[in-house]
């Protein structure tokens, strides 16, 4: 069964710290960029198995950029205002909090086409 969008931003509070607000932030921010990441397929795959509010962000994503863990932690930082640090806390908190919520099947889809630096970053 697909965990809803509101546990699913309690857990990205409960793994960062954060407010609701900014968990939820966090989690559409990283769930739509790594959305962008995927090949059409995948993507459709992965929203899925996600809750509706969060399908959608992560379907209306752009599919097939190219980008590591280094643009990924730049882009969350410039499109939430925060500093390295804190978008790394935030993009491991959303990760978590996604890989609670989908298979592992799922989670092997997705890390197989993510590049070497981002994979281990996600871990």
């Amino acid at each position: 069964m697909t965990m809803q969008y509101r546990e699913l931003v309690k857990k990205v509070q409960i793994y960062s710290g954060f407010s609701d607000q900014e968990s939820e932030t966090a989690l559409r921010t990283f769930a739509g960029k790594l959305g962008s990441r995927l090949t059409p397929q995948e993507r459709r795959q992965f929203a899925s198995e996600l809750p509706s509010d969060l399908k959608a962000v992560v379907l209306e994503a752009q599919a097939g950029e190219k980008f590591g863990a280094e643009e990924l932690v730049r882009y969350v930082c410039e499109a939430n205002g925060i500093d390295e640090a804190h978008a790394r806390k935030q993009i491991h908190a959303s990760w978590r909090a996604i890989k609670d919520a989908i298979s592992p099947g799922e989670i092997r889809d997705i890390k197989a086409q993510l590049p070497r630096d981002l994979d281990a970053m996600l871990h």
